[in-house]
Protein backbone atom coordinates (compact mmCIF):
# COMPACT_ATOMS: atom_id res chain seq x y z
CA UNK A 1 0.00 0.00 0.00
CA UNK A 2 2.49 2.39 -0.98
CA UNK A 3 0.46 4.54 -3.11
CA UNK A 4 -2.76 6.16 -1.92
CA UNK A 5 -5.30 8.58 -3.26
CA UNK A 6 -7.35 10.98 -0.98
CA UNK A 7 -10.90 12.34 -2.33
CA UNK A 8 -11.30 15.53 -0.36
CA UNK A 9 -13.96 18.05 0.24
CA UNK A 10 -11.76 20.31 2.34
CA UNK A 11 -14.44 19.34 5.38
CA UNK A 12 -12.85 18.52 8.56
CA UNK A 13 -13.73 14.85 8.20
CA UNK A 14 -11.35 14.77 4.91
CA UNK A 15 -8.51 15.83 6.64
CA UNK A 16 -8.72 12.94 9.38
CA UNK A 17 -8.37 10.71 6.29
CA UNK A 18 -5.86 12.48 4.82
CA UNK A 19 -4.21 12.39 8.41
CA UNK A 20 -4.93 8.21 8.56
CA UNK A 21 -3.66 8.21 4.98
CA UNK A 22 0.05 9.67 5.75
CA UNK A 23 0.53 7.63 9.03
CA UNK A 24 -0.28 4.77 6.48
CA UNK A 25 2.48 5.58 4.28
CA UNK A 26 5.64 6.66 6.57
CA UNK A 27 5.23 3.18 7.97
CA UNK A 28 6.59 2.44 3.92
CA UNK A 29 8.09 5.65 2.46
CA UNK A 30 4.72 5.89 0.35
CA UNK A 31 3.13 8.47 -1.57
CA UNK A 32 -0.62 10.31 -1.20
CA UNK A 33 -2.12 11.86 -4.01
CA UNK A 34 -4.38 14.63 -2.43
CA UNK A 35 -7.42 14.95 -5.13
CA UNK A 36 -10.23 16.81 -5.41
CA UNK A 37 -12.74 16.92 -8.21
CA UNK A 38 -15.00 20.41 -8.70
CA UNK A 39 -17.54 21.09 -12.32
CA UNK A 40 -16.62 23.77 -14.25
CA UNK A 41 -18.98 26.67 -15.61
CA UNK A 42 -19.73 25.02 -19.32
CA UNK A 43 -23.18 26.20 -19.18
CA UNK A 44 -23.78 28.35 -22.93
CA UNK A 45 -26.38 30.31 -21.09
CA UNK A 46 -24.19 32.14 -18.73
CA UNK A 47 -21.87 34.77 -20.32
CA UNK A 48 -19.42 34.20 -23.15
CA UNK A 49 -17.31 31.46 -23.58
CA UNK A 50 -14.11 33.43 -22.87
CA UNK A 51 -15.98 35.08 -19.50
CA UNK A 52 -16.31 31.37 -18.41
CA UNK A 53 -13.59 30.40 -19.12
CA UNK A 54 -11.72 33.13 -17.30
CA UNK A 55 -13.89 31.99 -14.45
CA UNK A 56 -13.24 28.50 -14.38
CA UNK A 57 -9.27 29.14 -14.61
CA UNK A 58 -9.69 31.35 -11.44
CA UNK A 59 -11.45 28.55 -9.60
CA UNK A 60 -9.05 26.08 -10.48
CA UNK A 61 -6.25 28.48 -9.11
CA UNK A 62 -8.18 29.05 -5.66
CA UNK A 63 -8.96 25.56 -5.48
CA UNK A 64 -5.27 24.39 -6.30
CA UNK A 65 -4.52 27.20 -3.70
CA UNK A 66 -6.37 25.49 -0.82
CA UNK A 67 -5.14 21.34 -2.02
CA UNK A 68 -1.45 22.88 -1.40
CA UNK A 69 -2.59 24.78 2.04
CA UNK A 70 -4.30 21.08 3.54
CA UNK A 71 -0.96 19.53 2.01
CA UNK A 72 1.21 22.55 3.76
CA UNK A 73 -0.77 21.85 7.01
CA UNK A 74 0.35 18.19 7.66
CA UNK A 75 2.61 17.29 5.20
CA UNK A 76 6.02 18.65 7.09
CA UNK A 77 5.05 16.04 9.65
CA UNK A 78 5.72 12.81 7.83
CA UNK A 79 8.95 14.15 5.92
CA UNK A 80 9.28 10.44 4.40
CA UNK A 81 6.13 10.71 2.37
CA UNK A 82 5.70 12.46 -0.82
CA UNK A 83 2.19 14.04 -1.01
CA UNK A 84 1.03 15.58 -4.71
CA UNK A 85 -1.77 17.15 -5.12
CA UNK A 86 -4.56 16.64 -8.35
CA UNK A 87 -7.66 18.85 -9.33
CA UNK A 88 -9.64 16.70 -11.67
CA UNK A 89 -13.01 17.35 -13.57
CA UNK A 90 -16.53 16.11 -12.61
CA UNK A 91 -17.91 13.65 -12.74
CA UNK A 92 -16.70 12.72 -9.49
CA UNK A 93 -17.26 9.11 -9.28
CA UNK A 94 -15.87 8.66 -12.67
CA UNK A 95 -12.59 10.91 -12.38
CA UNK A 96 -11.57 8.87 -8.92
CA UNK A 97 -11.78 5.49 -10.52
CA UNK A 98 -9.77 6.23 -14.00
CA UNK A 99 -7.25 7.88 -11.94
CA UNK A 100 -7.05 5.06 -9.51
CA UNK A 101 -6.75 2.32 -12.81
CA UNK A 102 -4.05 5.35 -14.71
CA UNK A 103 -2.19 5.42 -11.36
CA UNK A 104 -1.44 1.97 -10.07
CA UNK A 105 -3.64 3.31 -6.65
CA UNK A 106 -3.09 0.25 -3.75
CA UNK A 107 -5.73 2.37 -1.53
CA UNK A 108 -8.43 4.86 -1.62
CA UNK A 109 -9.01 6.25 1.75
CA UNK A 110 -12.25 8.86 2.43
CA UNK A 111 -14.21 10.46 5.25
CA UNK A 112 -17.40 9.41 6.24
CA UNK A 113 -20.49 11.20 8.17
CA UNK A 114 -22.14 9.65 11.75
CA UNK A 115 -24.09 7.04 12.25
CA UNK A 116 -27.36 8.79 12.99
CA UNK A 117 -29.98 9.51 10.72
CA UNK A 118 -30.90 9.10 6.93
CA UNK A 119 -28.15 6.51 6.71
CA UNK A 120 -27.32 7.19 2.64
CA UNK A 121 -27.06 10.87 3.51
CA UNK A 122 -24.59 10.46 6.41
CA UNK A 123 -22.15 7.58 4.59
CA UNK A 124 -22.06 10.46 2.34
CA UNK A 125 -23.36 9.77 -1.77
CA UNK A 126 -19.33 10.09 -3.34
CA UNK A 127 -18.38 7.47 -0.16
CA UNK A 128 -21.10 4.82 -1.04
CA UNK A 129 -20.87 5.32 -5.16
CA UNK A 130 -17.10 4.61 -4.39
CA UNK A 131 -17.80 1.56 -2.24
CA UNK A 132 -20.07 0.27 -4.87
CA UNK A 133 -17.69 0.45 -7.81
CA UNK A 134 -14.51 0.81 -6.58
CA UNK A 135 -11.62 -2.30 -7.28
CA UNK A 136 -9.51 -0.69 -4.95
CA UNK A 137 -9.47 -1.19 -1.25
CA UNK A 138 -11.64 1.63 -0.07
CA UNK A 139 -10.93 2.74 3.99
CA UNK A 140 -13.78 4.52 5.57
CA UNK A 141 -12.42 7.12 8.32
CA UNK A 142 -15.40 8.15 10.43
CA UNK A 143 -15.71 11.63 11.25
CA UNK A 144 -15.92 10.74 15.37
CA UNK A 145 -12.13 8.90 15.04
CA UNK A 146 -9.24 10.61 16.05
CA UNK A 147 -6.07 8.92 14.74
CA UNK A 148 -4.51 6.45 17.11
CA UNK A 149 -2.21 3.74 15.96
CA UNK A 150 -3.79 0.44 14.98
CA UNK A 151 -2.81 -2.37 17.48
CA UNK A 152 -5.99 -4.61 17.18
CA UNK A 153 -7.33 -5.53 13.53
CA UNK A 154 -10.15 -7.95 12.90
CA UNK A 155 -11.48 -9.46 9.77
CA UNK A 156 -14.97 -10.29 9.53
CA UNK A 157 -16.02 -12.75 7.02
CA UNK A 158 -19.50 -14.79 7.02
CA UNK A 159 -18.03 -17.82 5.71
CA UNK A 160 -15.74 -20.27 7.03
CA UNK A 161 -12.92 -19.66 4.50
CA UNK A 162 -10.78 -16.26 5.09
CA UNK A 163 -10.38 -14.35 1.87
CA UNK A 164 -6.65 -14.33 0.54
CA UNK A 165 -6.65 -10.88 -0.66
CA UNK A 166 -8.49 -9.87 2.73
CA UNK A 167 -5.84 -11.99 4.89
CA UNK A 168 -2.77 -10.30 2.76
CA UNK A 169 -3.81 -6.51 2.73
CA UNK A 170 -4.74 -6.87 6.81
CA UNK A 171 -1.36 -8.87 7.29
CA UNK A 172 0.51 -6.27 6.14
CA UNK A 173 -1.10 -3.62 8.06
CA UNK A 174 -1.00 -5.39 11.02
CA UNK A 175 3.28 -5.83 10.09
CA UNK A 176 3.25 -1.80 9.94
CA UNK A 177 2.16 -1.35 13.00
CA UNK A 178 2.59 -4.35 14.61
CA UNK A 179 -0.45 -5.26 15.64
CA UNK A 180 -2.41 -7.96 16.20
CA UNK A 181 -5.08 -9.82 13.49
CA UNK A 182 -7.81 -11.78 14.44
CA UNK A 183 -10.34 -13.69 11.46
CA UNK A 184 -13.85 -13.33 13.18
CA UNK A 185 -15.94 -15.86 11.48
CA UNK A 186 -20.21 -14.66 11.97
CA UNK A 187 -22.59 -17.32 12.18
CA UNK A 188 -26.42 -16.79 12.79
CA UNK A 189 -28.77 -18.59 14.54
CA UNK A 190 -28.91 -21.79 16.34
CA UNK A 191 -25.93 -23.85 15.23
CA UNK A 192 -25.32 -27.33 15.97
CA UNK A 193 -22.05 -28.26 17.34
CA UNK A 194 -20.77 -24.96 17.75
CA UNK A 195 -17.53 -26.04 19.41
CA UNK A 196 -16.96 -28.00 16.65
CA UNK A 197 -17.32 -25.08 14.41
CA UNK A 198 -14.89 -22.96 16.31
CA UNK A 199 -12.17 -25.67 15.99
CA UNK A 200 -12.22 -26.24 12.75
CA UNK A 201 -12.20 -22.00 11.73
CA UNK A 202 -9.23 -21.91 14.77
CA UNK A 203 -7.05 -24.93 12.64
CA UNK A 204 -8.31 -23.37 9.42
CA UNK A 205 -6.67 -19.66 10.75
CA UNK A 206 -3.82 -21.45 12.25
CA UNK A 207 -2.95 -23.21 8.72
CA UNK A 208 -3.06 -19.76 6.52
CA UNK A 209 -1.20 -18.68 9.44
CA UNK A 210 1.64 -20.81 8.88
CA UNK A 211 1.69 -21.18 5.35
CA UNK A 212 1.38 -17.47 4.45
CA UNK A 213 3.83 -16.72 7.34
CA UNK A 214 0.86 -14.47 9.42
CA UNK A 215 1.99 -15.19 12.87
CA UNK A 216 0.03 -12.64 14.54
CA UNK A 217 -3.19 -14.45 13.47
CA UNK A 218 -5.82 -15.97 15.14
CA UNK A 219 -9.33 -17.33 14.88
CA UNK A 220 -12.36 -16.93 16.44
CA UNK A 221 -16.22 -17.65 15.75
CA UNK A 222 -19.06 -15.34 16.69
CA UNK A 223 -22.88 -16.46 16.88
CA UNK A 224 -25.77 -14.45 17.07
CA UNK A 225 -29.59 -14.32 15.80
CA UNK A 226 -28.34 -12.57 12.21
CA UNK A 227 -25.15 -11.28 11.22
CA UNK A 228 -26.22 -7.54 10.92
CA UNK A 229 -26.57 -8.13 14.44
CA UNK A 230 -23.64 -9.73 14.87
CA UNK A 231 -21.64 -7.00 12.95
CA UNK A 232 -23.29 -4.17 15.41
CA UNK A 233 -21.94 -6.12 18.48
CA UNK A 234 -19.14 -7.14 17.10
CA UNK A 235 -16.75 -4.61 18.67
CA UNK A 236 -18.49 -5.48 21.93
CA UNK A 237 -16.72 -9.03 21.61
CA UNK A 238 -13.67 -8.70 20.06
CA UNK A 239 -12.40 -4.87 20.30
CA UNK A 240 -10.72 -3.80 17.37
CA UNK A 241 -9.36 -0.40 16.14
CA UNK A 242 -9.56 -1.35 12.57
CA UNK A 243 -12.38 -3.73 10.95
CA UNK A 244 -11.74 -5.27 7.60
CA UNK A 245 -14.47 -6.90 5.44
CA UNK A 246 -14.49 -8.33 2.21
CA UNK A 247 -17.14 -6.48 -0.30
CA UNK A 248 -18.89 -9.48 -1.64
CA UNK A 249 -21.28 -9.18 -4.61
CA UNK A 250 -25.13 -8.64 -3.48
CA UNK A 251 -27.95 -11.71 -4.53
CA UNK A 252 -30.47 -10.67 -6.76
CA UNK A 253 -33.43 -10.41 -3.69
CA UNK A 254 -30.74 -7.90 -1.72
CA UNK A 255 -31.04 -5.43 -4.71
CA UNK A 256 -34.67 -5.25 -3.79
CA UNK A 257 -34.74 -5.57 -0.05
CA UNK A 258 -31.82 -4.54 1.69
CA UNK A 259 -28.61 -3.41 1.34
CA UNK A 260 -24.96 -5.72 1.62
CA UNK A 261 -23.50 -5.83 4.92
CA UNK A 262 -20.50 -4.13 4.22
CA UNK A 263 -22.84 -1.27 2.96
CA UNK A 264 -24.34 -1.76 6.03
CA UNK A 265 -21.32 -2.01 8.50
CA UNK A 266 -20.28 1.62 6.90
CA UNK A 267 -22.98 3.45 8.07
CA UNK A 268 -22.51 2.11 11.44
CA UNK A 269 -18.95 1.58 13.18
CA UNK A 270 -17.85 4.54 14.57
CA UNK A 271 -14.23 3.16 13.86
CA UNK A 272 -12.11 2.65 10.79
CA UNK A 273 -13.33 0.42 8.25
CA UNK A 274 -11.26 -0.91 5.23
CA UNK A 275 -13.58 -2.81 1.89
CA UNK A 276 -11.55 -4.98 -0.10
CA UNK A 277 -12.50 -6.24 -3.15
CA UNK A 278 -12.55 -10.09 -3.29
CA UNK A 279 -9.92 -12.86 -4.12
CA UNK A 280 -11.04 -13.62 -7.61
CA UNK A 281 -13.65 -16.36 -8.02
CA UNK A 282 -13.67 -16.60 -4.47
CA UNK A 283 -17.31 -15.21 -3.92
Amino acid sequence: MKRILVPTDFSPTAEKAFRYALELAAQREGKVYLFHVYTPVESPFIETVEVRREYNLEREQALMHDLHRLRDQLQPQYPQVSVTVVLARSPLVQSTLRFCHENNIDLLVMGTQGASGLKKVLLGTIAARLLEKTEVPLLLVPEEFAWKKPRELVIATTTPQVDLTALSTASQLADCFDARLTAVHLVAGEVEELEKVQEEFSRHTQQLSLELEVPSLSGKVLRNWSISEGLETLHEEVPYDLLVMVKRKKTFLQYFYQESLTQHMAYLTRLPLLVIPPTPLSN
